[in-house]
């Protein structure tokens, strides 16, 4: 397995490319507990075929000049930028779910806030209804002592 690091120098790539791969899909790998990346040379070379031109010079090209105790020291911290760069890669990912968790937790509140609060209008009843109740009631009891309580003749 290669770290972004070791597959950054195998295609001749930068490492924020290749984390631009990974997080796209385009690249598969295992992100670690400490949040580095693991990435089968396998589905690197899938990606990123071999070609027999030679890459764009990298930064460890550029630095062959230095002396030992310099190139030793340059590469740490190169490892401790690339460890950096995956934490905060991991931080930014982790704010974009508490965003996304937050807008959702505010839409439910939204909704249950209009469940809590709506209140239907109460069903108006015409003036005219109540009297065509009442002329109703009038009329059957005309009926009933019509033709049950007085006597028939």
């Amino acid at each position: 397995m290669l770290t972004l690091g070791q597959a950054a120098k195998e295609t001749g790539l930068s490492k924020p490319s290749i984390s631009k791969a990974i997080k796209t899909g385009r690249l598969s790998a295992v992100k670690t507990e400490n949040g580095e990346y693991q990435i089968d040379p396998v589905e690197l070379f899938r990606v990123y075929p071999v070609t027999s031109k030679p890459k764009a010079n990298t930064l460890q090209e550029e630095t062959l000049g230095l002396p030992n105790g310099l190139q030793a020291a340059f590469d740490a911290m190169r490892e401790l930028l690339g460890q950096v760069e995956g934490e905060r890669d991991d931080l930014r990912r982790r704010l974009d779910e508490e965003a996304a968790d937050r807008r959702a937790s505010a839409e439910e509140v939204r909704r249950l806030t209009l469940l809590i609060t709506h209140q239907p209008k109460p069903l108006a009843v015409s003036p005219w209804l109540w009297v065509a109740l009442v002329v109703a009631i009038i009329g059957a009891a005309v009926a009933y002592t019509r033709f049950y309580v007085l006597p028939s003749f």
